[in-house]
């Protein structure tokens, strides 16, 4: 897809950012992206992130479980604590 821009001040700015972009995606793809795929792998290989140690992960939580509500309805339909 070509523009047709006659200012030659324009059509330079354009295609400098342009060029700017494309060095940019280059450079993650080809450099950054592989470098941090590498990175977060070693880290997940880590021992401290390693489930051989679950034991220490699970804990039980002793939450109060509220007794339940009890409601009664009325001859008019309404509901009431009982």
């Amino acid at each position: 897809m070509e523009l047709k821009i006659k200012d030659k001040e324009l059509k330079l700015q354009i295609k400098n950012f342009k060029d700017e972009i494309t060095k940019e995606a280059e450079h993650l793809i080809n450099d950054f992206f592989p470098r941090k795929c590498i990175e977060l792998n070693e880290y997940l290989k880590a021992d401290h992130m390693q489930l051989s140690h679950s034991s220490s992960v699970i804990v039980p939580i002793n939450l109060p479980i509220p007794d339940p509500v009890l409601v009664k309805n009325n001859d008019s339909g309404d509901a009431t604590p009982a």
